[in-house]
């Protein structure tokens, strides 16, 4: 539903590459690496889907982040997309993804943290790679991607959420062969939302008898009364008055309970 893209070295103001890039009946937000040309973490997302942004400006200096709340009907998600240059140091950065969690762990509704880390997680004897996901275990985080998401064959990309939140349904990796990471797509599974109800009233104009209609108007009293009625605003209450009455007689008025579908673009 929304694709994030880490590195996609187009900036905010690159309107015209960014018209080209996303597609009709979209989105687009970017993160701009804030000391180099280009970089950057990007989000598209369908115009249907309520996005917002979260301000995380100089907050951290080993990873980037573009943070955002997304509302489905009534499901609040908060997608947190990172990235890590490999140039930083692990140690600084797990530092700082303590101070992270610590401010995502309370907040509401699903938690989705997901970008490239840069941290080889299948390595499960190396100690940066324990002390990381020691630090998922302490906040009650599960790390999902289970298979390679780099040509070396080496777990860079996550996907992580709270431990016992079924909102991932399923993640898979695909070889594009367009790049030395590997594109992952996750299902999300939200309960189905309550259908909302909504009463509308209504007329079965098409139904009326022309020829009945236009005799009961000919026959009622609305000329007659109105030329007795020299004031203007008092003619068009006379008005309005008999032809209800007349449309009230051939279509009354009808109300019915329908179900709004939700938006499907």
């Amino acid at each position: 539903m929304w694709p994030a893209k880490n590195t996609p070295w187009i900036r905010n103001d690159d309107t015209v590459i960014i018209n080209k890039l996303v597609p009709a009946n979209f989105d687009s937000l970017f993160e701009n690496r804030k000391h180099s040309k280009g970089g950057g973490i990007a989000c598209l997302f369908k115009k249907s889907v309520k996005v917002s942004r979260v301000s995380t400006e100089n907050l951290f200096s080993t990873f980037e982040i573009l943070q955002l709340n997304v509302f489905l009907g009534k499901n609040h998600v908060r997608i947190v997309s990172v990235y890590r240059p490999p140039s930083t140091s692990v140690v600084d950065f797990l530092t700082e993804f303590v101070e992270l969690l610590s401010n995502l762990n309370t907040g509401p509704g699903h938690l989705i943290i997901l970008g490239d880390f840069n941290l080889h997680v299948d390595k499960a004897n190396d100690s940066n790679i324990k002390k990381f996901l020691l630090l998922l275990d302490a906040f009650s985080l599960k790390q999902h991607v289970d298979v390679p998401t780099h040509r070396h064959n080496h777990i860079l990309d996550l996907v992580i959420t709270k431990e016992h939140d079924s909102i991932i349904q399923s993640c898979d990796v695909v070889d594009h062969q367009i790049s030395d990471h590997y594109s992952l797509f996750c299902n999300l599974s939200f309960p189905k939302p309550e259908p909302l109800k909504r009463t509308i009233s209504f007329r079965k104009t098409k139904n009326i008898p022309i020829d009945k209609f236009r005799s009961d108007i000919n026959n009622s009293l609305l000329l007659s009364t109105i030329a007795t009625k020299p004031d203007t605003h008092q003619q068009v209450d006379v008005y309005n008055n008999v032809l209800s009455e007349i449309l009230e007689k051939h279509a009354p008025l009808k109300t019915k309970e329908i179900i709004i579908r939700p938006n499907k673009q």
